[in-house]
């Protein structure tokens, strides 16, 4: 197990991580989620070694890293850019963590092959990286940090630099890997979409801190306060004068005939169905999706399933 207690680093005089308590348990997948410039990249390095605490400890199973140089932690770690080595073949890249360990040459030809078939690049050994494409950079930059074998996996933003329809396949493979192989993993990345499918906890970081940390589906059922849940996209947030802050969940909206009567404000399509901004006829500004085809300016009924409203102000 990872635990982090009160930890605490800075780059440039500059404290970017602020007392963090974070425990990962053993073959758990962990999302640090959040904003640019939440600290979730540094408190990445932290945990690989790369950046110094300034306050707090790192442990594995119960065990303080202080001291421990970070080719010893037995870490795999996979930089936002791959940082592939462009003079160096695909096998290469897959076996330099086993050349820093020592392996003999002929575990290490074995180890990557290995490896390569983990991520699908079987027989590409003696390719150059600089012939291939995004998505397969990706994959060896995968199995690059995981041929050693790490006890713990860290992977900083791993597809975000891919297009759409890759990014989504690529996100629902590596869930699959990673749970197949038991992996503690930590990843970090600012996608929503991409926290949620492969993290069974997600922690959501907020200017240096940890604003909230639970199950994707908790985080979206019952987010902790107002930034939370409008971090995560929800702007159904209104001010009830006798509940106070709420929140209504888009899925809760429905068209009904029997519902509220409201104003479509505006439309547009994604994936299938429609989003709709409307106006109530109480004056609640909402939004949500539907099935149904509606055109901008038309009068619709609405209603609210009273099991998605969320209590902000508690």
């Amino acid at each position: 197990m990872l635990e982090l207690r009160n930890v605490s680093a800075a780059l440039g005089g500059v404290t970017i991580v602020h007392e963090i308590d974070l425990a990962v348990a053993d073959g758990e997948i962990v999302a640090l989620l959040g904003p640019s410039g939440s600290g979730k990249s540094t408190l990445l390095r932290v945990i690989a070694g790369l950046v110094p605490l300034t306050g707090g400890v790192v442990t594995w199973a119960g065990k303080d890293l202080a001291g421990v140089p970070p080719h010893l932690r037995d870490f795999g770690f996979m930089f936002q850019d791959y940082a592939l080595f462009p003079h160096r073949s695909v096998g290469g890249n897959v076996g330099f963590g086993l050349e820093m360990q020592g392996v003999p040459d002929d575990q290490l030809a074995s180890k990557v092959r290995t490896a390569l078939d983990w991520v699908g690049l079987s027989g590409m050994e003696d390719r150059a990286v600089t012939s291939l494409s995004g998505g397969e950079q990706q994959r060896v930059a995968l199995a690059r940090a995981l041929a050693p074998e790490p006890r713990l996996l860290l992977l900083d933003e791993p597809v975000g630099s891919l297009d759409r329809e890759l990014r989504t396949r690529l996100i629902d493979e590596l869930a699959d890997m990673l749970r197949e192989r038991d992996l503690t993993t930590i990843v970090v990345t600012h996608d929503q979409g991409e926290a949620f499918g492969l993290a069974g906890r997600v922690a959501i970081m907020r200017t240096g801190r940890i604003a909230a940390c639970a199950t994707p589906d908790n985080l979206w059922r019952e987010p902790p306060d107002e930034w939370t849940a409008r971090f995560l996209g929800m702007t159904n947030i209104i001010d009830d004068p006798e509940r106070g802050k709420l929140l209504i969940r888009p899925e809760a909206i429905s068209i009904d005939p029997h519902g509220e009567a409201a104003t479509v404000d505006s439309v547009s399509f994604d994936e299938g169905r429609y989003r709709l901004a409307i106006t109530t006829a109480s004056g609640r500004r909402l939004t949500f999706t539907t099935a149904t085809r509606v055109t901008a300016g038309s009068k619709i009924r609405v209603s609210i399933d009273p099991s998605g409203i969320v209590d902000l102000s508690r």
